[in-house]
């Protein structure tokens, strides 16, 4: 009880428990806080007494059932104990009652008596309900909030080593289904486990254990149940017939452990939810309590006022945690010193990235040391050193935020767009320390030279790191170091190195721009500061207009309730589950089996109070006949309930099997367009898949069987009360439907709270889904505590709204308990009145009585399923929209032409806006003929277009106004996976997936493919060297998004994955732009072979990379200024002979 109690826990004695330590079900509520504590106890306190009504009933039952059975053998009176005295006394519970023998007026005065005691019961647990419900929810509420904040803020502190073992997708799942199971284990069901505790208490730790096995032991469970009742019937005729019991104090020990088997039954669920609620925390809490070795929260560490900018490293060794057969630096050594620019340059995997990962401490050396100054960066506080350093990666991240409305790598900024404002990010922080990691790699030609400029400004009086593979850049660098293999082979000026004629020199040599003449000339006239300007101000505007294509929260949640209520979820689970009617029929016939079970029990309790009339032999077989006919009803409970679990448990998981998959298929087939929707974010999908699709489980599977179960006892217990008593049975019948109406009531708040649920965290879950993806840049510039405040901005408004909602949710749930007894009190005074009346024998009060209050049973049933019905029924209809929703341009459809592709394209008069920026016209009527086998390059300023053109052609898209042809035929009329099966597409940021390099290379292809045509087409992408001398070769999994690999390692890796395809038509997208020199070189050669019979279509900033191209097209403003080829171009000196200049003065 430790952490029960336990509040304001410092966090950090709590983070030093290892993960040794054996987690406990209290340490679920380790964020109580005082008054946390206090709700609960009151709660706890409250459920106890909310548990006590029934065994307290069962008291004053067994007290009226003497009275009725001395009403009912008033000709040959029995007492009412053997000593005349009772629990509550024979004037409290007896009155008016003498000499065993019982008038009409005193009978109905002695049941008004017990009417009163079932009122004031039903009023205590209305009340115990309320307080109990309200305040475990509250209390709930309140540490799930802190329970979020504090989850995701230590998610943030982990070091990146951890992040490079863990999926992203992982932690994002983590931080939302398994806190919303602890949500559910400690909230309301928590206190309703509390208070079945009071009728339980040792079958509750055993209904635990057999809730965690087969089906066949949940059967068992009720054998043992049913043949517990044969047996105490049994045995207590023997003890009336032996006058050492009364009949009423059998029938109050009986009507007890029947109570007990109606708490156990429902405790099941709420055990569920504390079970799942303990597995999750588990892995919540071993992830909360692991502190990293490097701790951006931690307050330990020197924080210099001064210091010397000077970086060293000291005989660096270095392999990455996940391939620590890899050693990536071997005993580096080099010294930055204050202002220097030290220009790192070298093949692609040749550990310069590794050498800015150092710096920002992301990893420690595995030997040797790094220095800043005269610290150890070891020693040095590490969230005050990274707010020193600032820096630009080779792939910009940009994160959503009120100046641009970015989701994940969406279609509002370009490659060069995105890179300019990283760039603009790393300056505003005014760093001591610029680390340039391929800062300028994604810029075209006239943005690369303003931005050089501006960085060459920038760099003055900072110590800076700048990695390029573009060598023009680092010419004017202090240093420039050369590495291969983890080593530098060579340091110096641009003008030693070159004269040393070294590696530096291989590499500069193999960049040079082969037109002599365009390089003079580039030399011959420079942009003058009006022109930069302009520029400048063109850049700018094209960012104004990016806002205006974001949703709003609200228009988000106003679409997603479109699309819940667009669909009939309730239909589409029936058609779905069609093809398990095996397993269907078998749990239907089943459930009627078990369903028929509650209505028998009810007949054959109410003769054995008929039973309890006889005396002597007669009692003692009517008792041993009803005994076995309990075991017969055992039997058959046994039997039901195994194939009831099987059948619907098998069609459950089989169902949900099946919606992932085909739910994920429909996802894939969507257009790019829908992608770009602010509804449809990667957050969102991932949600849908899985989280809603097992709660749709809540809508079919077992509960399907619960409900058909409950429709067969509610027909059945009612025709049985309308045959022996219909007067009684219709005024009882009246509380059925103030029953469904406590359930519907909440129904309909858990459904209201679902919605605003769902929506009001999947922000929360977007900006944690975007940190944890990104987490590299949220560390170097130590954004973590923005995050934080980010993520908990977006918690405060669902935690405010489910705290307000509490209190109904609690009325409706006191209200559906406290009825039942207020149901007693009105039946048994009826009763009382129509046995006076001689209308009834007693005995049928019995009967109608127990076959009403088991129908009231299994509508308790429903309601208990009543909250995960309603986000079943949520999360059925997002689901199956998505699932059913056809998109504008079909992946998957099989019509369309296949026409033999030669490799001809026209593009006619194309007009395009994309769909998340209607206002921003990005085509303004392209023509351009391409020939089969002709190479066409596209360039331009970032955002003309080029890029636009490759989607249109992909079908990504497709046009307002204008054609695309292919050979003659419009692509809107060629099949659509013919049509993209033709293309190869290596674009400007390449992705792989979280597999093998084997699986990224043949990801998709469906032909075979052999191990000598992934080597080929490696070798041509010049990768396969690279593979084979890795520990795995090609069965080394990359990590997501291929982190494992460096930006030209997994560029290769993407050209291989395209030429396995044998297209017609190649589409290179900057293909070359994270590639060094040495690779460029070799991946360029080999794609000018790529090149031959086939269509060729090339978007470059690099200039010297197309200047080969049969056709070089130069795009501004979204049309086709100038078209031909290079020295055609050179020789008008128009806008290509400019852009040419600014890349090689």
């Amino acid at each position: 009880m430790v952490y029960f109690f336990s509040y304001g826990i410092n966090e950090e004695n709590r983070s030093e428990k290892k993960e040794k330590n054996k987690f406990s079900i209290w340490q679920l509520f380790r964020y109580s806080k005082k008054c946390d504590v206090y709700l609960m106890i009151i709660g706890s306190f409250s459920a106890f007494i909310n548990g006590a009504g029934w065994p307290i009933l069962a008291i004053v039952f067994g007290s009226m059932t003497d009275t009725f059975l001395t009403k009912s053998a008033s000709e040959a009176p029995i007492s009412i104990s053997p000593n005349g005295t009772s629990i509550f006394g024979d004037e409290d519970m007896h009155p008016n009652q003498t000499n065993g023998n019982v008038t009409n007026d005193n009978f109905e005065e002695s049941m008004k008596a017990f009417s009163l005691y079932y009122l004031y019961i039903g009023i205590g647990v209305f009340f115990a309900s309320t307080i109990q419900i309200t305040s475990w929810v509250l209390a709930c509420e309140r540490q799930v909030y802190m329970m979020r904040q504090h989850f995701f803020r230590q998610f943030l502190r982990h070091e990146i080593s951890w992040f490079d073992k863990h999926q992203s997708g992982e932690l994002t799942t983590k931080l939302n289904d398994d806190l919303e199971r602890v949500r559910e284990g400690i909230g309301d069901k928590f206190s309703m486990l509390i208070q079945y505790k009071s009728a339980l208490n040792e079958a509750l730790k055993v209904a635990i254990r057999k809730y965690t096995v087969t089906g066949i032991a949940f059967g068992f469970t009720f054998f043992v149940l049913y043949a517990s009742y044969a047996l105490a019937f049994w045995y207590g005729g023997k003890l009336v017939s032996e006058n050492k019991m009364t009949p009423g104090d059998v029938f109050s020990v009986i009507f007890s452990v029947m109570i007990g088997s109606f708490a156990l039954g429902n405790a099941m669920p709420q055990l569920a939810a504390v079970a799942t609620a303990y597995g999750a925390g588990s892995s919540v809490f071993k992830i909360i309590n692991t502190i990293p070795k490097i701790d951006p929260y931690s307050k330990d560490g020197i924080q210099p006022r001064e210091f010397s900018a000077n970086i060293k490293f000291h005989d660096v060794n270095f392999s990455y945690p996940t391939r620590k057969t890899v050693q990536v630096l071997k005993n580096f050594s080099l010294l930055i010193r204050e202002g220097q620019t030290v220009a790192l340059c070298g093949p692609s995997g040749s550990g310069k990235s590794t050498i800015v990962n150092l710096i920002l401490r992301f990893y420690d050396p595995v030997g040797g040391y790094v220095t800043l100054g005269d610290y150890n960066l070891k020693t040095l506080n590490v969230s005050w050193l990274r707010s020193k350093i600032g820096i630009v990666s080779q792939e910009p991240v940009l994160f959503s935020g009120r100046l641009i409305l970015l989701a994940k790598r969406r279609c509002q900024l370009s490659g060069g767009q995105k890179q300019r404002i990283a760039i603009a990010r790393a300056l505003v922080r005014d760093p001591r320390i610029l680390l340039l990691d391929e800062a300028t790699s994604a810029l075209d030609a006239e943005s690369e030279a303003i931005v050089q400029e501006a960085l060459d400004k920038a760099q003055e009086g900072r110590t800076t790191v700048v990695i390029a593979h573009r060598l023009s850049t680092i010419r004017s660098a202090d240093i420039i170091c050369a590495m291969e293999n983890g080593e530098i082979k060579e340091q110096g000026t641009h003008e030693e190195l070159m004269e040393r004629q070294g590696l530096y020199y291989q590499l500069v040599t193999n960049q040079v721009f082969t037109d002599d003449n365009a390089h003079r000339s580039s030399e011959e006239d420079r942009l003058t500061d009006s022109e930069k300007f302009l520029s400048l101000k063109r850049k700018r505007s094209s960012l104004r207009t990016v806002h205006s294509s974001g949703s709003s929260p609200i228009s988000s949640l106003q679409l997603d309730l479109e699309e819940f209520l667009s669909t009939n979820p309730r239909a589409s689970i029936l058609k779905q589950s069609k093809s398990e009617w095996k397993e269907i029929t078998i749990g239907s016939l089943a459930s009627i089996a078990t369903g028929s079970i509650m209505p028998a029990y009810a007949v054959f309790y109410s003769e054995i109070f008929h039973t309890f009339t006889l005396s002597g032999d007669a009692l003692k077989e009517s008792t041993f006949f009803w005994s076995m006919m309990f075991l017969m009803l055992a039997m058959i409970a046994t039997v039901g309930h195994v194939f009831r679990t099987i059948g619907y448990s098998f069609a459950g998981e089989k169902l949900t099997t099946r919606l992932r998959y085909q739910t994920f298929s429909n996802v894939l087939r969507q257009d790019i367009a829908w992608f770009d929707d602010y509804r449809h974010t990667s957050g969102k999908l991932a949600s849908r898949l899985a989280t809603d699709i097992p709660l749709m489980k809540s809508a079919g599977g077992l509960r399907i069987g619960t409900v058909i179960s409950g429709v067969v006892t509610l027909l059945a217990s009612i025709t049985i009360a309308f045959v022996f008593g219909w007067k009684l049975a219709l005024a009882l019948i009246l509380v059925v439907p103030i029953l469904l109406s406590a359930g519907a009531m909440q129904m309909k708040i858990s459904k209201g709270n679902q919605i605003r649920d769902a929506e009001l965290m999947s922000l929360a879950s977007e900006i944690a889904s975007e940190s944890i993806e990104n987490i590299k840049t949220v560390q170097s510039f130590s954004l973590e505590n923005r995050f934080y405040e980010r993520y908990v901005s977006n918690l405060l408004k669902p935690f405010q709204e489910n705290k307000k909602n509490s209190r109904l949710y609690a009325l409706a749930y006191a209200f559906s308990q406290a009825i039942m007894f207020f149901a007693y009190a009105a039946a048994f005074r009826l009763g009382a009145f129509l046995v006076a009346k001689n209308d009834m024998e007693p005995v049928n009060v019995y009967r109608v009585f127990f076959a009403m209050a088991f129908s009231a049973v299994a509508v308790g049933q429903w309601t208990l399923y009543l909250p995960d019905y309603a986000k079943a029924k949520l999360s059925a209809g997002l689901v199956f929209h998505l699932m059913n929703l056809v998109p504008n341009i079909d992946s998957s459809s099989e019509g369309g032409i296949r026409p033999e592709v030669n490799g001809k394209i026209d593009f006619i008069d194309v007009k395009f806006r994309y769909p998340c920026r209607r206002n921003v016209q990005v085509l303004q009527g392209i023509t351009l003929t391409i020939n089969p086998g002709q190479t066409v390059a596209l360039v331009g300023a970032s955002g003309c277009g080029k890029s636009t053109l490759i989607a249109l052609l992909e079908r990504f898209y497709d046009p307002e106004i204008g054609k695309i042809l292919l050979d003659g035929h419009d692509i809107k009329t060629i099949n659509l996976k013919y049509l993209r099966s033709q293309m190869a597409l290596v674009s400007q940021e390449p992705v792989l997936f979280n597999c093998t390099i084997k699986e990224n290379i043949t990801y998709g292809i469906e032909d075979k493919v052999t191990e000598s045509d992934i080597e080929a087409v490696t070798r041509i992408a010049n990768i396969h060297d690279f593979i084979i001398n890795l520990p795995k070769g090609y069965d080394t999994v990359v990590g997501e998004r291929g982190t494992q690999l460096s930006g030209g390692q997994k560029q290769r890796i993407a050209i291989a994955r395209a030429l396995i395809r044998h297209p017609k038509i190649l589409l290179l997208d900057e293909a070359t732009s994270a590639l060094d020199t040495e690779s460029e070189k070799a991946v360029q050669k080999a794609l000018d072979q790529a090149r031959q019979g086939r269509t060729c279509l090339i978007i470059a900033h690099r200039l010297s990379t197309i200047q080969n191209a049969d056709c070089i097209a130069v795009i501004g403003n979204g049309k086709i200024v100038e078209k031909g080829t290079h020295q055609e171009l050179v020789s008008k000196k128009g806008m290509y002979y400019e852009l040419m200049k600014k890349q090689y003065k």
